[in-house]
């Protein structure tokens, strides 16, 4: 009992070494390995979660809530087939639980099968009308289905219900983000966080309200909302268009050298803006950094991948004054732009789980990162080597090699949530299960 009210009031790791010490008295308790496996999960030790929830599962595999609990762990974990397999075993084996219907319904929108999470909400709610989880997401499905009307309802139903209750503030501040509403999304968020303090979801959702602060940001924001509801393919889509215009575009001004002007004007604005989309959140956690409010919106993370961002945006800045200084554009401008591409990666290298997956994203974007710093140095060296006539082979070779370097951090900046995704699907601990390998 003790574990579990250090567990309600968050104070998790106080709570593990409770639950360890009412294991240590009766070794066969199932409930106390299932209350540990939350704690441990929300102390981020995922695997030792994963571990314990499959002993209590284990001792009795005919109770639902070990079940609910490996679900919950396994979706926590980012493995939600394997999490909807056990919720289903947990509602075959309590069908009258309508909490198990609502884990369900989560477990399917992280999927984005909207009308099956909708279906599970409803089920759940046939069971008990007023299952907060139940509730919950399936006012978030009605959102992501464009039933905003519905969804509001719902959510002012929840918050006139448990004003004092952290998740539906944050429910309410989500539909509000979602339709560009930050002023309006904010207070709830501060509410939540005010409920909560460490609510990550909360404090995130305050980041995004308070970066909308800045005009050019909030127009981006909205962009940025609506292209997130875009397939994938159609995001790639437009980038691959974008390159091919611009391909056909030098061929034509080559032929209108009339046209050279205005067309490098606007070739120079697509850059930029690209730069920009792909530096917005790093250049604005920054700018929280500085800001009274939004520093408490970082997370520890965030707050220590600012370091890095501020150190790339310097290298940039002195790339500028290199090539002012000097008069020259090719060299400097290849390191600048790939520095601040650079930021994307570090951005997903603090999103990574951590552990293995942080180890290997920090590995590889340090390796790149190497790579393009050391970029001048081998340019140079090889026009050193021309000029003075050392080794003029040798010289050539060096500066054509230069000119390439940077290709592997826009790489990495293109495909690097795609790395980590692919990272956390290999974690050594999401085979431990056998069904999860």
């Amino acid at each position: 009992m003790r574990a579990r009210l250090l567990a309600e009031q968050e104070r998790h790791e106080q709570a593990i070494e409770e639950f360890e010490k009412a294991i240590t008295k009766d070794p066969e308790d199932p409930y106390a390995y299932c209350g540990m496996a939350i704690s441990l999960l929300r102390c981020d030790r995922g695997q030792q979660a994963w571990l314990t929830a499959r002993m209590a599962v284990g001792m009795e595999p005919d109770a639902e809530y070990p079940h609910w609990v490996m679900a919950l762990v396994q979706l926590e974990r980012g493995l939600p087939k394997e999490a909807e397999e056990s919720i289903r075993t947990a509602i075959e084996l309590a069908p009258g639980d309508a909490t198990n219907h609502g884990l369900l319904s989560r477990i399917l929108l992280d999927q984005g099968r909207k009308e099956e999470s909708l279906k599970a909400a409803e089920e759940g709610l046939s069971l008990d009308p007023g299952e907060d989880l139940c509730l919950t997401f399936r006012a978030r499905a009605l959102m992501e289905l464009g039933r905003r009307e519905e969804a509001h309802r719902v959510a002012e139903h929840l918050l006139s219900e448990s004003p004092e209750d952290a998740w539906n503030h944050q429910l309410r501040g989500d539909q509000l983000l979602m339709e560009g509403k930050l002023a309006e999304a904010k207070p709830h968020y501060l509410e939540a966080l005010r409920i909560d303090p460490r609510m990550e979801s909360a404090r995130y959702g305050l980041a995004t309200c308070l970066k909308g602060r800045s005009a050019l940001y909030g127009t981006m924001l909205g962009l940025l909302l609506r292209l997130g509801r875009m397939a994938s393919w159609a995001l790639w889509g437009g980038v691959v268009l974008m390159v091919v215009t611009l391909r056909i575009g030098n061929t034509w001004v080559s032929t209108h050298p009339s046209w050279v002007v205005p067309y490098e004007v606007v070739k120079s604005l697509l850059w930029m803006a690209l730069v920009l989309v792909m530096i917005a959140n790093p250049l604005f956690d920054v700018l929280l950094r500085f800001d009274r409010e939004g520093r408490a919106a970082l997370s520890d993370d965030e707050y220590r991948a600012t370091n890095w961002y501020l150190a790339c945006f310097a290298v940039a800045a002195l790339c500028a004054v290199w090539a002012l200084a000097l008069n020259v554009a090719s060299a400097p401008r290849q390191v600048g732009f790939a520095v601040l591409f650079l930021t994307r990666a570090i951005d997903e290298v603090y999103s990574a789980t951590p552990g293995y997956v942080r180890r290997w994203m920090t590995w590889i974007t340090g390796g790149v990162g190497a790579i393009l710093l050391l970029t001048p140095v081998v340019g140079i060296l090889g026009v050193f080597l021309i000029v003075k006539k050392i080794s003029v082979p040798m010289g050539v070779a060096l500066t054509l090699a230069s000119a390439w370097m940077p290709l592997p951090t826009y790489l990495l900046a293109t495909f690097a949530d795609d790395l980590r995704e692919w990272l956390e699907r290999r974690r050594p601990d999401r085979g431990r299960g056998g069904d999860a390998s």
